[in-house]
């Protein structure tokens, strides 16, 4: 799907006929991945306080939220990998918590 400009909005507008990427779109998405295993590295390694009393999972899930939207970004697009770093983190959470619930 393109927009009025005739942009990209999607991943899939990106592939290919066949549904391959390019080499240099390979590359591309390469090197986002590598943007959101830094942010990932990098913010899930800061220092926290410490914490006293019982371990809520889903509160520290929520609270890490802001450390990775609102740590140093040199440009939009590194933001974006911070929000996308989060999200897999949101992600994977959620799993983890429905089957603590199913079980």
């Amino acid at each position: 799907m393109k927009d009025t400009t005739n942009r990209v909005l999607t991943w899939n507008d990106l592939l290919e006929g066949d549904g391959y990427l390019t080499p240099s779109q390979k590359d591309s998405f390469e090197r986002a991945i590598g943007m959101v295993l830094r942010c990932l590295d990098d913010t899930l390694g800061m220092p926290v306080e410490p914490h006293y009393g019982a371990f809520q999972f889903e509160s520290f899930v929520d609270d890490l939220e802001p450390r990775f939207l609102h740590r140093p970004a040199p440009d939009e697009l590194g933001s974006d990998a911070a929000l996308a770093a989060y999200w897999v983190v949101r992600h994977i959470a959620d799993g983890l918590l429905r089957s603590r619930v199913l079980h």
